[in-house]
């Protein structure tokens, strides 16, 4: 389990406390709240691209996408987000009580 908040300052918590380091760098937390928001219908990864790295072409954007799900991944150390189809989405629930 885990708890994405995006009030009060975003941040990303695991079962052992707040996830630091590369895994929740801004544009890494903005990967989860975007997927967050669009919940079970996804979004597809060209979208992800196009608003996270406007500035990459499409294999550099492809490349951090792939390379921000990993961190993330590994960060809460279970797939977190997961691919949909063409696209990607969280998987499970994100409950913050307590948090």
């Amino acid at each position: 389990m885990f708890c994405l908040k995006l009030f009060g300052g975003a941040a990303l918590m695991s079962p052992e406390g707040p996830v630091t380091g590369r895994a929740v760098q801004r544009r890494r937390l903005a990967l989860a709240a975007l997927l967050a928001v669009a919940r079970d219908r996804g979004m597809s990864r060209d979208k992800l691209v196009a608003y996270l790295w406007p500035e990459a072409d499409a294999e550099r954007g492809r490349h951090q996408l792939s390379d921000s799900v990993y961190r993330i991944n590994q960060a809460l150390k279970r797939e977190a987000i997961v691919a949909a189809g063409a696209g990607l989405r969280l998987w499970g629930e994100s409950p913050c009580e307590g948090h």
